[in-house]
């Protein structure tokens, strides 16, 4: 998941972002004043990690009968779950911020090779495109979830209780901290470490961002049933497998197939959604299920 987050960002700091105000901007400071700000943005940096860290490691695994085992065990493992892209997108941003700022410091600049310090020129201006959408991410990452944490009836019954049975008593505590650690940290970085002429130049228009939001509404459905159908495939493959076995030899030879057990939407609304509207079911009989329904495509 990582990978591809640095992949993005050098794709989009390679299109969009234009190193030349970043230039003029750091002609103008002080020697250390871009220190400083690598300082602070370590911190945040630090911070994000800390929230990413809590989800990835400290929050148990689901058990084998939950629904969230199943979600996870579809390609993407943990990155099915819309809180582990946002806080590796959010720590990336934060990482490579402090890191290009400590890079275009006078003091360090000089030490550096020339393709290098070309390259922290144009993570520095890219930055500041992507500061808007990463300060945004952290914020929605909070909006859905805390309304839902505290204001569903249902919600301390269905996502608590089961962990407190299982002697997990700090579940609520360790989400309530990963799903807004996060916030302080891009919101320091937006509104005190990054300039505000840059950004006045660099940030893209709110059309532009609303055009990833809807790219991610499409894409986020698909690449979750992408994972689903591989894995429903190689599935039925071994079922056939253990038969073409079982015939030949009299006996069935192919230990069962543990790792892949039946489709889970990551989060319960997504069923609701998918239940709205369901396409034909001649679709379904194709062997891949198709990934959007009426409700699917409403939302999108």
């Amino acid at each position: 998941g990582g990978a591809w987050v640095l992949l993005l960002f050098g794709v989009s700091a390679t299109l969009f972002a234009d190193a030349a105000p970043s230039v003029d901007f750091l002609a103008a400071q002080p020697p250390g004043a871009q220190l400083a700000r690598a300082a602070i943005g370590l911190l945040c940096a630090a911070i994000a990690w800390s929230a990413l860290l809590v989800d990835l490691l400290l929050c148990p695994c689901p058990a084998v009968a939950d629904g969230k085992y199943r979600a996870i065990r579809t390609g993407s493992g943990h990155y099915v779950y819309l809180t582990v892209q946002s806080l590796t997108i959010i720590t990336t941003h934060l990482s490579l911020s402090a890191l290009a700022n400590a890079a275009t410091d006078k003091l360090t600049a000089p030490l550096l090779p020339a393709a290098l310090a070309r390259a922290c020129l144009t993570v520095h201006a890219a930055c500041h495109v992507h500061a808007e959408y990463v300060a945004s991410l952290s914020l929605v990452l909070a909006l859905l979830y805390y309304p839902a944490a505290i204001l569903l009836p249902n919600w301390e019954e269905e996502e608590v209780v089961p962990w407190r049975r299982r002697g997990v008593h700090i579940f609520k505590r360790l989400n309530f901290y990963s799903h807004g650690a996060a916030i302080p940290g891009s919101l320091l970085d937006l509104l005190i470490l990054k300039d505000r002429h840059l950004l006045a130049q660099l940030a893209p228009p709110y059309r532009a961002l609303l055009a990833v939001g809807i790219c991610y509404g499409i894409l986020y459905p698909i690449s979750v049933h992408v994972g689903y159908n591989w894995h429903a495939m190689h599935a039925r493959t071994l079922a056939r497998e253990r038969r073409a076995r079982a015939e030949a030899t009299g006996s069935d030879g192919v230990a069962p197939c543990k790792s892949h057990p039946p489709h889970e939407w990551p989060y319960g609304f997504m069923t609701e959604l998918t239940d709205l509207g369901k396409p034909p079911a001649a679709l379904h009989s194709w062997g891949v299920r198709p990934p959007f329904s009426t409700g699917w495509v409403l939302l999108s």
